[in-house]
């Protein structure tokens, strides 16, 4: 259970190029990306992609 996936807005999120962190929890990865396209990567994690 928990949280599967964590979304982190940094400072390189605010003061920089406008990317947020996207954390896996079972597999310890963390991809960056921008908060433009958030919503389209979470969509494919959730759907296996």
């Amino acid at each position: 259970m928990g949280t599967p996936l964590v979304i982190t807005v940094d400072f390189e999120t605010i003061e920089g190029d406008g990317s947020v962190t996207l954390r896996d929890r079972d597999t310890m990865a963390q991809t960056r990306c921008a908060k433009e396209e958030i919503a389209d990567v979470v969509r494919d994690y959730c759907r296996g992609g």
